[in-house]
């Protein structure tokens, strides 16, 4: 009983341990698409989001959940995610038509645009016939002379293209070049009443893991330059604002659910505690089964010895030798076969003479009229000499 107290005390500080350790080694990367400003994952948008002072020197940062009716001056109104929902966000394309004619600027990057934005707008797009389940490099550059710099994004979705657009509201701002040769358009500026739309294909370009990578800060630096007003708005989703990320966040929400947790969890540190210090019934030895291999092995010997005849003595000898040869060195045939016999010789490292006097003495003897008790003995000699000498038995080999 006390070996299990002891057993029980030991158990607890490990436990302690592992969960010490598991709480301080850093948790594998998370490559789930956010898109939100506070996430510090690969695809999420905290580094574009800090930068934003940077890239809009003279602006004001605003954020919002929700597209404002009126501003009081020009600003700019920037949304970047990986896709908008169809159903969801026809009124929200209502509002940003809106906002545009007024005379603001609206910067969305995204894969999937809002119908009713781009039926508005007289744009249509086209994603490029490439495999959605794989990743490619994108080779983009914009259409302004000044910039000359080309930036190579690796680990991309196939590319969406603008195919069609109103020619005289549009301005061709960057182009990009796909996997299969193919170059699109994925950055255009549309004037819509006395504003523009500015629409841009690729949302992961403004995520964690381009942001940092080679130069990918000056093309985000190269887009912002296009949209620069007095006010800057950012555009959250009502996801990053209302909702957490713990593991837990169902049951912590609710105060019933919450308790019972805690009661819980106190519970069984509680029990952990004091069921070191419980009494435990006596466990009965229960002593296992006496072993009488030996004294059965010398009671069939002794029948043999009374009873049977030396040749099935020798039968059995032979057998339990070649069941033995098997186990140590994989090989079964035929005693009388030469080429078993070379196997043999081979395998043990024993001379190819000794090998063939022991089998010939395990094939003749019991056809012998005449087997004495000497006999017996010899062939036993015989047998235990070639366990000792040869590999596999008792002799390890020395080849590598």
């Amino acid at each position: 009983m006390r070996s299990s107290k002891w057993l029980i005390r030991a158990f607890i500080p490990v436990v302690i341990l592992l969960a010490v350790v598991e709480w301080m080694s850093p948790p594998p990367a998370n490559w789930t698409p956010s898109f939100r400003a506070k996430d510090k994952i690969p695809y999420g948008l905290f580094v574009f989001k800090n930068e934003l002072p940077a890239f809009y020197p003279e602006s004001r940062t605003v954020d919002t959940t929700l597209v404002p009716d009126s501003l009081s001056g020009p600003s700019t109104l920037i949304m970047i995610k990986d896709k908008f929902d169809f159903g969801k966000e026809v009124p929200e394309a209502e509002e940003l038509l809106r906002l545009a004619a007024q005379g603001h600027s609206v910067f969305i990057s995204t894969r999937i645009f809002p119908y009713g934005l781009l039926d508005s707008l007289g744009v249509k797009t086209e994603f490029e016939s490439l495999s959605p389940f794989e990743e490619y490099e994108s080779v983009t550059w914009f259409e302004n002379p000044r910039v000359r710099d080309t930036f190579r994004y690796g680990k991309m979705l196939p590319p969406l293209y603008f195919t069609a657009f109103p020619a005289a509201r549009t301005l061709v701002l960057a182009r990009e070049r796909a996997d299969s040769g193919k170059v699109g358009i994925n950055f255009i500026k549309i004037r819509h009443g006395k504003g523009a739309f500015y629409l841009h294909t690729r949302p992961y370009y403004f995520t964690n893991y381009h942001m940092l990578k080679d130069r990918h800060g000056r093309y985000a630096a190269v887009v912002a330059a296009y949209t620069r007003n007095p006010t800057v708005i950012w555009k959250l989703s009502p996801l990053e604002v209302h909702t957490s990320t713990h593991p837990l966040r169902y049951i912590l929400q609710d105060p019933a659910l919450a308790w019972a947790w805690k009661v819980l969890y106190w519970g069984l540190l509680l029990f952990l505690l004091l069921a070191v210090k419980r009494t435990q019934r006596p466990i009965p030895v229960i002593r296992p089964p006496e072993n009488k291999s030996v004294e059965f092995a010398r009671t069939v010997a002794a029948i043999y010895k009374r009873e049977g005849t030396p040749a099935d003595i020798i039968r059995l000898m032979r057998e339990q030798f070649l069941e033995e040869l098997r186990e140590a060195t994989g090989l079964k045939g035929n005693p009388a076969d030469r080429e078993f016999r070379k196997k043999v010789a081979a395998k043990t490292g024993m001379p190819p003479a000794k090998v063939a006097r022991l089998f010939d003495l395990l094939i003749r003897m019991p056809y012998r009229k005449y087997i004495s008790q000497k006999d017996l003995l010899q062939l036993d000699k015989e047998i235990r000499a070639f366990k000792n000498q040869a590999y596999g038995f008792g002799k390890k080999s020395t080849t590598p």
